[in-house]
């Protein structure tokens, strides 16, 4: 996502093996990501600016 903000070429691909091999349970971080839910801000009317990740890192540059 952040090289494709940038125009810059991605990290070179690591196969999935590789990585549970080398991180092992914490590679589910970098081969899934997280997937975490503001529910408790959103109940309450909380409105973020940048909602989309890709919106933010193009309002940084």
């Amino acid at each position: 996502m952040i090289g494709t903000t940038l125009h810059r070429p991605h990290w070179l691909p690591v196969p999935a093996a590789v990585m549970k091999v080398a991180l092992g349970k914490k590679s589910s971080l970098v081969l899934e990501g997280q997937h975490v839910k503001p529910e408790k801000l959103l109940a309450d009317g909380f409105e973020f600016d940048f909602p989309i990740l890709s919106l933010a890192l193009d309002n940084l540059l």
